[in-house]
């Protein structure tokens, strides 16, 4: 299997799957997904992650069977420290836990998510400090990333052979 090293950790949310659901080109964009979580050379099987909160919805609307969607992403459970803090909707527990992602190479973090949620994320996330290390991307520029990052890897996988 390739092994390819990613510019970013990817923390999707419920809007970004939830805005694949009828996208005709659903199936491409999570045949990306699953190569790009499979073939993380600093983080495999885990390049892709989802809060559990997120995951468990998705789920439970049977949005598709778990096992197909724990393929996509990983589902990943909050810390004590975050799911403690007071007044904690998604939209901050995911810049919470995005910013916890960055802090290991490679260094970024972007949250993958729907056009409209991407607005509510850019507010909330201020600081330009924190820019630097989490980006907020919603729709086309989040499906733009999962296209770069299949383009890497079919550079590599071509370069193996």
């Amino acid at each position: 299997m390739v092994k390819v090293e990613y510019s970013h950790r990817l923390l999707c949310d419920y809007s970004f799957l939830n805005s694949l659901k009828n996208q005709p080109n659903k199936h491409a964009v999570f045949s990306q997904m699953l190569r790009i979580k499979s073939s993380s050379s600093n983080y495999p099987k885990t390049h892709s992650v989802m809060l559990s909160d997120d995951f468990d919805k998705l789920v439970s609307e049977k949005y598709c069977p778990p096992d197909n969607l724990a393929g996509l992403v990983k589902s990943e459970k909050l810390s004590e420290v975050i799911n403690s803090t007071s007044n904690t909707d998604n939209f901050t527990k995911n810049i919470l836990y995005a910013i916890y992602l960055s802090g290991d190479k490679p260094y970024k973090t972007a949250i993958l998510t729907s056009e409209e949620s991407k607005k509510i994320y850019s507010v909330r996330l201020g600081e330009e400090k924190i820019k630097h290390s989490v980006e907020v991307l919603g729709g086309e520029e989040a499906l733009d990333i999962l296209n770069r990052f299949d383009q890497l890897y079919r550079i590599k996988r071509d370069d193996t052979r």
